[in-house]
């Protein structure tokens, strides 16, 4: 993936958090908004992404297929 530039930084691995709070939490209006919030919680994020793959890896481990789906 090319990178996702917004004021001369690289914002690529926030964009999906961005997209999240703005869309879906409809927390802030704007990009810059949601970039500050995202940064301060990154860490948070990041642990409970974590957390959230290890715990599809452990029931993806006791199946023979796993589908996928999204809207």
């Amino acid at each position: 993936m090319d990178a996702v530039r917004y004021q001369g930084e690289d914002i690529s691995h926030y964009v999906p958090q961005i997209l999240y709070v703005i869309d879906s939490e409809q927390r802030f209006d704007s990009v810059q908004a949601a970039l500050e919030f995202v940064k301060q919680h990154h860490h948070e994020n990041t642990q409970a992404g974590a957390h959230g793959l290890q715990q599809f890896e452990a029931v993806a481990a006791q199946t023979n297929l796993v589908v996928v789906s999204s809207r």
